[in-house]
């Protein structure tokens, strides 16, 4: 499978060439996915799946543990992901995976959120890209989001 992470600008102009699935990761603030926009109209979208969390990156993994309780309708100042929204990533990306030849995942920069969750779904289903490969490419990605994501999809 061919997996693009991508930022937000990128996702608007990415044009898939395969049956493609999209993962688009929104802030916790609606101020800060006001230029999220469409992406580009295309019948080669299977499936655009949308989750809503901050990238906090600074936190270890009991103090992630301690606030993934938090779901985005819990008016926090900082939306956490949550085991619940990791359990529904990997979810939907079972639901699709035999039916596309790419993975399109993006946050605002492209480098946090969607570098942790491409990565962990890269590792549990065998994509075929090295995650340490990819850690260099992307060394902000978030930790946190990678863990949660990948216990979710080991559970599965």
């Amino acid at each position: 499978m061919k997996l693009e992470i991508l930022s937000c600008d990128a996702a608007k102009e990415f044009e898939p060439k395969v049956k493609t699935a999209a993962m688009r990761i929104y802030s916790g603030n609606p101020d800060d996915n006001s230029d999220y926009g469409e992406l580009r109209k295309s019948r080669l979208y299977v499936a655009q799946f949308r989750y809503t969390f901050d990238d906090v990156s600074c936190l270890s993994r009991e103090e992630m543990d301690k606030f993934s309780k938090y779901e985005p309708d819990d008016n926090q100042d900082i939306c956490f992901m949550s085991r619940r929204t990791a359990e529904q990533i990997v979810r939907d990306f079972i639901s699709v995976k035999d039916k596309v030849e790419c993975l399109m995942v993006h946050c605002r920069a492209g480098q946090g959120r969607s570098a942790g969750v491409g990565m962990a779904l890269n590792e549990a289903f065998d994509f075929g890209d090295d995650t340490f490969r990819m850690s260099l490419e992307f060394p902000n990605f978030n930790l946190g989001v990678y863990e949660l994501v990948l216990e979710a999809a080991r559970k599965d």
